[in-house]
């Protein structure tokens, strides 16, 4: 009979140390420094020129990746936002421009260079205005100040109403070209 309390009392010593935690203190919140947070340059922002309804560039900000400023050629593909829309924002560049160009030759701006150059597909026409929303957003990418389309590109007018831009050299083409269009 002496064995059951002693097992009795083995079982209860076990079970206040269990929940005592052999020592481990309780602690309440620690302080370890501010709360995370994201400066305000970790946000990229990408400028993409639209047209408005009367044909004209509009600069147009959206959301970026840091570290790829060339992301804003890719959105000149993607169609305007319901926002911009509603503001009467287009865009005349071709919904195949993934198709349509390569990036054959991007040096770093800070070696100097401020060339992104283009080439595109033979099935792929483009209006002037549409090489002005190129030329445009090109130039709001930092150190790029001109593209230059290779001399792949032939086009022919498919109408009076819409102008083709031929191209059987190379051609240099820089935001300042469109003045007439901003």
């Amino acid at each position: 009979m002496r064995r059951r309390p002693l097992r009795s009392l083995t079982a209860m010593v076990a079970l206040v140390l269990t929940l005592t935690g052999c020592g481990v203190r309780e602690t309440g919140i620690v302080d370890a420094g501010a709360p995370p947070s994201a400066s305000p340059s970790a946000v990229a922002r990408i400028t993409v020129y639209l047209l408005n309804d009367k044909g004209h560039l509009v600069p147009v900000l959206r959301a970026g990746l840091p570290g790829h400023p060339y992301i804003a050629v890719d959105q000149l593909a993607v169609q305007p936002t319901e926002g911009e829309r509603r503001q009467g924002l287009h865009t005349e560049v071709p919904d195949e421009i993934r198709e349509a160009y390569t990036l054959t030759n991007v040096e770093a701006p800070d070696n100097g260079a401020d060339r992104l150059v283009v080439q595109l597909r033979e099935t792929t026409a483009w209006t002037r205005r549409a090489h002005a929303q190129l030329a445009c957003t090109a130039a709001a990418i930092p150190g790029i100040r001109k593209v230059v389309l290779s001399p792949q590109v032939q086009r022919v007018s498919p109408g009076k109403h819409e102008e083709i831009v031929k191209v059987t050299m190379s051609s240099d083409l820089t935001c300042d070209q469109f003045d007439d269009l901003r």
